[in-house]
């Protein structure tokens, strides 16, 4: 039996003629420097410095970079608007025609299975509980739409 480790949390279990795929999550720790939705419910604001309903506002300066993607900045601290662009564990060094199934213990854990299925040679089974599946696919869709 040999277990390779792929990342922070993802194994593959290999025994005799079969491999197994334990956990298939995304590193979401991009998201930390992209722009929060509402820059202004944070407490910074496009055009002034002064107070708004009784809070101080700091002001935000935007910078347009390459590729459409916009720099903002409020006091100290710096945010990017662009697509985002989420990261696999080293899913690469994986053959996933030899893998007879995935399986999924928490819905962090699940992020990363629309990848296996749709871009690579997968064909085996996956396993998880109906409330794993359940809370990855609402939080799946809450990741759509912070690329919309």
């Amino acid at each position: 039996m040999k277990l390779v480790p792929l990342g922070q949390s993802s194994f593959l279990l290999k025994f005799r003629k079969t491999s197994i795929l334990l956990e298939c999550g995304l590193d979401l720790s991009a998201l930390l420097e992209f722009w929060p939705v509402d820059l202004e419910r944070r407490g910074c604001d496009q055009s002034s410095h002064g107070d708004r309903g009784g809070g101080k506002r700091r002001r935000r300066t935007t910078e347009s970079l390459e590729g459409g993607a916009v720099l903002a900045r409020c006091s100290s601290e710096s945010y990017l608007s662009a697509p985002v662009l989420f990261k696999t564990p080293m899913l690469d060094q994986v053959d996933f025609s030899a893998v007879s199934a995935i399986l999924i213990s928490s819905p962090a854990q699940l992020l990363g299975l629309p990848y296996v299925t749709e871009y690579t040679a997968f064909r085996g089974q996956v396993f998880a509980t109906e409330p794993v599946v359940a809370i990855a696919r609402h939080w799946m869709k809450e990741l759509l739409g912070v690329d919309a």
